[in-house]
């Protein structure tokens, strides 16, 4: 089966049929690959309830041809998988795979025959001959000292693409049925496609310094705001049916007040109210009352 399908294009099998694919797994969804300029199709024939899950079977065509669908066997919480095909005389060999929270530093052990660390998860939005995907996630994977390699995913859709030494190798040029934005996970009508990767920050009232939004990871957000003199932690997270939520939220205040100049309101741009307001400084010429 290794042979037939090979072990990226089961990675991509895998990842497509996770939590970070399409939020219902249905007969007819198809992804459409350019892999090393070749063209490369999988798509779902047969889903159908099991003791163990959800037993699927895909269509791999590849320009070889088209053989016999690949049997998936995906647990209730679609992280892992197991991989085979019929052959003369029964079932062939089976791999296994588990899809892991792409958080840096886990090793990801891929259909059994490698293992890699993730060393990076970031939100980028990415492009392909699919289309635009504004909220994808790229992550960066790497194998002791070897240079690392890059794949990009969009939840709801599944894997876009992937490079090596800064060349992407693959792109995702079709896939299907298309899901309207209001059945994404977490998402609501008219809302992009993808979990809520960056919070939707409004400038202040009549312009002046806008917050400034800095990713530390794919589920964690730091927000500073001059305007209130606060930093504001978010931390998303996605459930085991796969809506996205606020799981933490922290707010501090980060140094001095800004102090309004003399003679001016704080409204007109010296900075939010801190307190009481404070007098204006006496010019030089008049005297103080005794």
């Amino acid at each position: 089966m290794a042979a037939d399908v090979g072990m990226v294009i089961g990675m991509f099998l895998c990842l497509n049929l996770s939590p970070y694919g399409p939020p219902q797994l249905q007969e007819g969804a198809s992804w459409r690959y350019r892999i090393a300029g070749e063209e490369v199709s999988m798509r779902i024939v047969q889903v159908s309830p099991a003791d163990a899950g959800t037993l699927l079977k895909v269509q791999i065509s590849t320009p070889g041809g088209t053989r016999d669908p690949v049997k998936v066997m995906l647990a209730p919480d679609r992280r892992s998988a197991r991989l085979s095909q019929d052959e003369p005389g029964g079932e062939g060999e089976a791999l296994h795979m588990t899809i892991p929270e792409f958080k840096p530093g886990e090793v990801w052990r891929i259909l059994g025959e490698e293992s890699v660390t993730i060393r990076n998860v970031q939100p980028e939005g990415t492009s392909t001959p699919a289309g635009h995907f504004p909220n994808a996630i790229k992550v960066l994977l790497g194998k002791g000292s070897e240079p690392g390699a890059a794949l990009w995913i969009a939840p709801g859709v599944g894997v876009l693409a992937t490079a090596e030494d800064g060349k992407r190798d693959m792109e995702l040029v079709d896939y299907g049925p298309r899901v309207p934005a209001a059945q994404m996970p977490g998402m609501q009508p008219g809302q992009p496609q993808g979990p809520p990767m960056m919070p939707m920050i409004p400038g202040p009232p009549g312009g002046g310094l806008s917050p400034a939004v800095t990713a530390l990871d794919a589920n964690t957000f730091v927000v500073a705001d001059p305007a209130t003199r606060t930093v504001t932690v978010f931390a998303v997270g996605r459930s085991a049916e796969g809506k996205w939520a606020l799981l933490k939220k922290a707010v501090a205040p980060y140094g001095p007040p800004i102090q309004p100049m003399p003679g001016m309101r704080p409204e007109q741009g010296g900075g939010p109210p801190h307190g009481p307001e404070r007098p204006r400084a006496i010019p030089q010429t008049q005297k103080q009352p005794n």
